[in-house]
């Protein structure tokens, strides 16, 4: 959908069913791509003009597709001075390896992509720790980050991936389905820790 009066529509009914269960909760409305010039602006502004009902405006920042995080944090605190909106990063992750652990290409790195930190645990740390610092930069409008996906890890690898690829991914779709399935009738009501061993 294009047309802002249609998408505000959308966002308020989600507001308006989150609001009927619990008042406190807050509504987050999660958007990409703040390296386009006025694009951030032209979303906040919509949402306001469109009377949308939200209390957190949700980011993806990703440092190899995303810009700087000078950036970011110059976008977000926009939003929050402008409109009074908590802010945070609903999504961000950085590579540890640039081996592929399942038979499924890596999104990064790719070809054309600039990558500010070294591919190692520690560039990830680092990266990571850098966003925190971005949204903390922000100020008391910055909630904080959630780091996406961390429970993409591959389950069915094999050291030699390139003979067995197809039947890998096949293993590893399997798999994900499978617990897709059983987190599916989990309840949230508490913590659950799991410790499984493949």
């Amino acid at each position: 959908e294009s047309e802002w009066s249609k998408i505000s529509k959308l966002f308020n009914a989600g507001s308006k069913a989150v609001r009927e269960i619990d008042s406190n909760i807050l509504v987050a409305l999660h958007f990409t791509n703040p390296e386009k010039i006025g694009n951030y602006e032209n979303i906040s502004y919509q949402l306001s003009e469109n009377n949308v009902d939200y209390d957190v405006f949700a980011s993806s920042y990703y440092p190899f597709w995303h810009g700087t995080l000078d950036n970011l944090t110059t976008q977000l605190k926009k939003i929050a001075n402008n409109y009074g909106k908590k802010v945070m990063v609903a999504e961000t992750s950085y590579v540890y390896t640039n081996e592929d652990g399942d038979g499924h290409g890596n999104t990064s790195p790719a070809n054309g992509q600039t990558l500010d930190y070294p591919i190692s645990v520690q560039g990830q740390a680092t990266s990571v720790r850098n966003v925190f610092q971005a949204v903390a930069n922000v100020g008391e409008a910055g909630l904080g980050v959630f780091y996406w996906e961390p429970a993409w890890l591959p389950v069915g690898t094999s050291d030699n991936l390139e003979n067995n690829k197809v039947e890998i991914l096949q293993c590893n779709k399997e798999i994900s389905g499978c617990f897709q399935r059983a987190f599916k009738y989990l309840k949230a009501a508490e913590p659950i820790f799991y410790d499984i061993e493949v």
